[in-house]
């Protein structure tokens, strides 16, 4: 072992697949507008599939919703950082929650 590869600092490994793409507009303080509206977006197409299924109770809306939760569980699986990924998607899922309570409360969806 040479005292040149001893000597370097040990990195984290370089980020692949989604989390490189993803990784970009949270490491540029100029992208985070688009990552906000990105989780707002998020949130009421969540809360629209929540409201569907619930409220109308028809079969497709239950499925997308199944689908939703399977993809939420399957992205905390395969994530390399899981409680990260976890904490993003409880948000996002409560976040959709709340959007589908008040818009129902105020009638507006």
């Amino acid at each position: 072992m040479s005292d040149a590869a001893s000597s370097e600092p040990s990195q984290a490994p370089e980020p692949t697949g989604l989390s490189r793409h993803i990784s970009v507009f949270f490491e540029e303080r100029a992208l985070w507008p688009l990552v906000f509206i990105f989780v707002v977006h998020v949130s009421l197409a969540g809360a629209l599939v929540l409201l569907s299924a619930l409220r109308a109770g028809s079969l497709p809306a239950r499925a997308a919703l199944a689908i939703l939760l399977m993809l939420s569980v399957d992205a905390i699986r395969r994530a390399r950082r899981r409680r990260r990924a976890a904490i993003w998607i409880a948000t996002l899922w409560a976040l959709s929650a709340l959007t589908a309570v008040a818009s129902s409360y105020l009638g507006l969806l």
